[in-house]
């Protein structure tokens, strides 16, 4: 009875210790990956008269996307800290001469890691492709409404990628262009320009394109190194895509917009077609491996803050990041590979998990024994030869 309390207290102990670091964590990390969006929506509001409950609603179907990023990265870095402050305060040690080892530290890390992987693998397999669909529903929506007013007379207009469009004149009743010129360079080896004498916008809904519809002018295509191939048109549609247009052979949703059942409907009919379902098996995979690597980054990162008793907390946190790092790149490269087929699909988006799973057990396994770990004596040595070296360096100044 009295062991089961104490194991209680120690796990709400712990707890508080990793939860409001987290929710900090998750604050912070999410807010940087949304500023370069936060600076795009205040140019729609202020330069083009986007509403702002609508920039709202972009930025609410966005989050789940960067959710599933920086919930796994959060949970490294809150249990690191928590572990690297009970280190550095000498509670680590005290618990130890009570007879509390790293593995009765660890059901409350684990359990952490479970509720946050459950969560991820919600917000992966049910909230985010709805979310990314209505992203971009609404994005094209936007688009489609304010295209007309984002377009000024006398002014390149580069708002669609590798287009530029310059209009003479605009009519204020009916919207119609005059004196239109449109530089695409979308495929870089033919390169076009459009001229013309009027155009107007159209919007396609179905396949979220934007055309302008021209009229009198004259198609200038790159075809070689000095060559040009022209020719008049009394009247031309150039379209301004939004999204995978609509090409039969293709499905009007995205990989990243679909569920679990229509991914699992799409490979089989592309299975079935002789064709490769790289794509659609990688994204299926990696709906269950992201949110894995809450388990992962559970494992590891209690034994990482204890290494920051003798290193640093900055140094410990050095590592976390380098963890991150570690894992996104290889996540990265394996969804790569599968791809592009040189690797299994499900092989490929597993393998960063199979990777730090191996060693974070090995690592956890080390230091709950308290065996010198090679890593961390490696990283240790390189942090303090660049500390002494610029020591050096600070002593030459003066």
């Amino acid at each position: 009875m009295y062991k089961a309390l104490m194991n209680k207290k120690l796990n709400i102990y712990i707890l508080r210790e990793i939860i409001p670091t987290f929710f900090t964590s998750l604050f912070v990390f999410t807010f940087v990956l949304l500023i370069d969006k936060i600076l795009r929506m205040t140019e729609l509001v202020i330069n083009k008269g986007v509403p702002f409950g609508t920039v709202i609603k972009i930025f609410l179907y966005f989050a789940p996307s960067l959710l599933v990023i920086t919930i796994p990265i959060s949970l490294l870095i809150a249990i690191l800290f928590a572990f690297a402050r009970l280190s550095a305060d000498s509670e680590v040690v005290a618990m130890k001469s009570c007879g509390v080892s790293l593995y009765n530290m660890f059901p409350p890390v684990i359990s952490f890691a479970l509720t946050m992987y459950i969560t991820t693998t919600l917000l992966m397999i049910f909230v985010m492709p709805h979310s990314i669909r209505m992203l971009n529903v609404k994005i094209y929506d936007v688009i489609k409404n304010r295209v007309d007013i984002g377009i000024k007379e006398r002014v390149f207009n580069d708002d669609f990628k590798d287009i530029v469009i310059y209009v003479s004149e605009i009519d204020k009743d009916t919207g119609e262009f005059n004196g239109v010129l449109i530089s695409d360079s979308r495929d870089s080896t033919q390169p076009n320009t459009i001229i013309a004498k009027k155009g107007v916008m159209i919007a396609n809904k179905e396949s979220r394109e934007v055309r302008v519809l021209l009229r009198n002018g004259t198609i200038q295509k790159k075809v070689g190194d000095d060559e040009f191939h022209v020719a008049d048109f009394d009247e031309y549609t150039h379209t301004l895509s939004l999204g995978k247009g609509n090409d039969p052979a293709k499905i009007s949703k995205s990989e990243n917009e679909m569920t679990l059942t229509e991914l699992q409907k799409r490979i089989k009919i592309i299975d079935d077609a002789g064709m490769s379902s790289n794509n659609e098996r990688v994204e299926f995979h990696r709906r269950f491996a992201l949110p894995f690597a809450c388990i992962i980054f559970g494992i590891i990162a209690p034994p990482l803050g204890i290494s920051s008793r003798r290193s640093g907390k900055s140094k410990g946190f050095t590592i976390g990041i380098s963890v991150i790092l570690i894992y996104y790149v290889l996540l990265t490269f394996g969804e790569s590979l599968g791809k592009r087929g040189v690797m299994p699909p499900a092989l490929s988006m597993w393998m960063p998990n199979i990777i730090l799973g191996i060693s974070g057990a090995y690592i956890f396994v080390k230091s709950a024994s308290e065996s010198p770990i090679m890593l961390f004596e490696v990283i240790r040595w390189f942090f303090e030869s660049i500390e002494e070296f610029f020591k050096k360096i600070t002593k030459k100044s003066y």
